[in-house]
């Protein structure tokens, strides 16, 4: 089976999809490392970044895959028939099912990152001006990393286990910078 890599001269991104191209690639996933084959059917821009929503042969299912995720992409000269596909549910409680519920105050400067990242219904302004975040996550390792990227400007009130996780952390980093 003849591949070529997606972006080379002789066919562009989009002629895979057109020309119904099977598309291997590896992909980095929390899950851990893996080689897939799909039958691309969209790309995609949600939640900031890129993705390619496909037909996964391994999974025998559809799946949204992230383009900064994937890594030696190849169109390869096997194609596909054209499954009855409709357009993807992105909706984050379809993509990212809950799990964890978050209360987070956000300083009022992040408020672009949120509305970026959740959309504008995500949060209400509390009394004192910062941002009373709500939202349901998938895994507490994500959720925080994610508000580690925010510093001071975010306090998160709940659920408890979060607010020791980012303690433990604090703590742990102080220890890095603490002079001799």
């Amino acid at each position: 089976m003849e591949q070529r890599f997606i972006g080379s001269k002789d066919r562009g991104d989009s002629e895979c999809i057109e020309n119904r191209n099977i598309l291997t690639f590896d992909y980095f996933a929390p899950s851990g490392e893996s080689s897939r084959s799909i039958e691309p059917y969209f790309i995609v821009f949600k939640w900031t970044s890129w993705y390619v929503w496909g037909w996964c042969m391994s999974r025998k299912d559809f799946r949204l895959f992230k383009l900064n995720r994937m890594d030696r992409v190849a169109a390869s000269d096997k194609t596909f028939e054209c499954r009855e596909v409709l357009i993807p549910d992105l909706s984050n409680e379809k993509i990212f099912p809950g799990g964890i519920r978050v209360k987070a105050l956000f300083t009022s400067d992040v408020k672009w990152r949120l509305v970026e990242e959740f959309g504008p219904d995500c949060f209400t302004e509390a009394e004192d001006g910062r941002l009373l975040f709500t939202a349901d996550y998938t895994d507490l390792e994500s959720l925080v990393t994610w508000l580690l990227t925010f510093g001071e400007k975010a306090e998160v009130l709940e659920p408890a286990e979060v607010r020791s996780a980012i303690r433990h952390i604090a703590e742990e980093t102080i220890k890095n910078y603490t002079e001799d």
